[in-house]
């Protein structure tokens, strides 16, 4: 994978012969692929896609609207795949992606992960859901963070989410956050 990502962002390779590349990125990613396999799949093509973004396991800074990943169809209808198919890994890896196209449209969809059993799934959704500017996207955070979660991961995906919403208002459920937070060690 790591080769043929080489090879696609050559400058000199036709743009059929990266067009099969892509799409032996996809077939991977929703194939019977081992889970890391896929997961990898995911990250390659986030490298092809979108090479400024930083990997499916932690947030990045939110990109522009003019910095938000096109993506076609043939890549829309693979992650969805993967989102509504597979396990925590790959699906955050999946969200995470999906998500840096900004597009408010799958805001509803990132809501509905938002309660799902896997902090990495919700973290993805989180910043995904944020970075789709849609006007469901604050109200839906700010009732995240109320979610039970083990070492405040519902939080920390909060507010993962509200940084890359740029909204305001975050700011005040930041400050409130940190003042009631009972160990300092977790801030």
């Amino acid at each position: 994978m790591n080769e043929l990502s080489l090879l696609a962002k050559n400058k000199n390779t036709a743009d059929a012969e990266k067009e099969r590349i892509y799409a032996g990125f996809r077939e991977v990613m929703t194939g019977k692929s081992y889970w890391r396999l896929k997961y990898m799949a995911i990250l390659g093509l986030q490298n092809l896609l979108a090479p400024g973004s930083q990997s499916a396991l932690s947030p990045s800074a939110p990109p522009t609207k003019s910095e938000a990943v096109q993506f076609d169809e043939a890549t829309v209808s693979a992650l969805l795949s993967v989102i509504n198919n597979e396990k925590a890994w790959t699906r955050a890896a999946a969200i995470n992606l999906l998500g840096l196209s900004c597009d408010a449209k799958f805001a509803d969809l990132y809501i509905g992960f938002l309660t799902n059993e896997s902090d990495r799934v919700v973290n993805a959704a989180a910043n995904a859901l944020g970075r789709s500017k849609s006007p469901k996207a604050f109200d839906a955070l700010v009732k995240l963070k109320s979610k039970p979660s083990w070492k405040n991961q519902s939080l920390i995906s909060t507010l993962h989410g509200l940084k890359a919403l740029q909204d305001p208002r975050g700011a005040d459920v930041a400050l409130a956050a940190f003042k009631n937070l009972a160990s300092p060690r977790w801030t």
